[in-house]
């Protein structure tokens, strides 16, 4: 819209200039002159209106294309950890607070570890732990000693 009304400002200054430099005399001549040069500003706002609206369609016809077709699955499935390293991933359900006379103590379960991880005879013996509290004795792992041998605590 702005574009038409400054085409329309540009050709209407440039045809009263024209009027203002011609002498105040109007033949028939004069005047074939001045419709002669009013359609060719017309002509010209016009070609430059309608370069203006190409522009426009030309980015609005900006189109990607998608040179890949591949089947995306709705749900990922994740590879199974190697080995190496599901071995050394415990369960966190196996976490328990024991307390006793001494104070509060955390530790894996040894009967859990077994339950949900394994043989507890494959953790390091160094990590082993038996705490008395007035239900019996607790056995079971210390989570921060099983961290610095390599060992990992998570949800499953």
């Amino acid at each position: 819209m702005h574009r038409k009304f400054i085409a329309l400002i540009v050709s209407t200054a440039i045809a009263i200039t024209a009027f203002g430099t011609a002498p105040a005399r109007a033949q028939g001549e004069d005047v074939a002159k001045i419709i002669a040069g009013l359609a060719a500003l017309a002509l010209i706002a016009r070609a430059v209106e309608k370069a203006n609206d190409d522009d426009d369609d030309r980015s609005d016809r900006h189109v990607t294309h998608n040179h890949y077709n591949y089947k995306r699955r709705s749900t990922p499935n994740p590879r199974p950890l190697p080995k190496a390293v599901s071995n050394r991933v415990l369960p966190a359900e196996c976490l328990r607070r024991v307390d006793n006379r001494s104070g509060r103590y955390r530790i894996l379960g040894r009967e859990c570890i077994s339950n949900r991880w394994g043989n507890p005879d494959r953790l390091p013996s160094a990590c082993a732990a038996r705490i008395s509290t007035s239900d019996g004795l607790r056995r079971g792992y210390r989570p921060q000693c099983l961290r610095n041998h390599g060992y990992r605590i998570v949800l499953r």
